[in-house]
């Protein structure tokens, strides 16, 4: 449960850091955000989905030790969001976007890594 909280946590966090940044971008950039990242989030999601559901269909049906699966799992997502943030660092860059909101994603990102880190050290030591 603490380790879920700490997860949870860092998400909400992490999510509100952002939001935070997008106000103080100018309009100019919150429209490239959208044509940037647009289609890119959606292939995310469809991602993240498949992922939880296999997940579950497969701890569902024991083919697979429930640790060896975790780890997969996490390990899934730690190259899955290792790459979506060094793919959207080149794009921010790319479009010239300030400094400081590149900072601001590359520590937002930082932080639910470490709440995913978090949670497998509590779930399992």
């Amino acid at each position: 449960m603490v380790g879920f909280i700490i997860l949870s946590g860092t998400i909400i966090f992490s999510r509100y850091s952002t939001n935070k940044g997008n106000k103080h971008l100018e309009v100019e950039y919150k429209a490239k955000l959208v044509d940037l990242f647009g289609k890119s989030n959606m292939v995310s999601v469809i991602l993240s989905l498949s992922a939880v559901f296999g997940y579950y269909f497969l701890t569902s049906k024991n083919l697979i030790g429930l640790k060896i699966l975790t780890i997969c799992f996490f390990g899934f997502l730690f190259v899955f969001m290792f790459v979506q943030t060094r793919i959207a660092f080149k794009k921010l860059k790319q479009n010239d976007f300030p400094e400081e909101y590149i900072k601001l994603y590359i520590g937002s990102t930082a932080v639910r890594t470490f709440g995913m880190v978090a949670f497998l050290f509590v779930l399992y030591a």
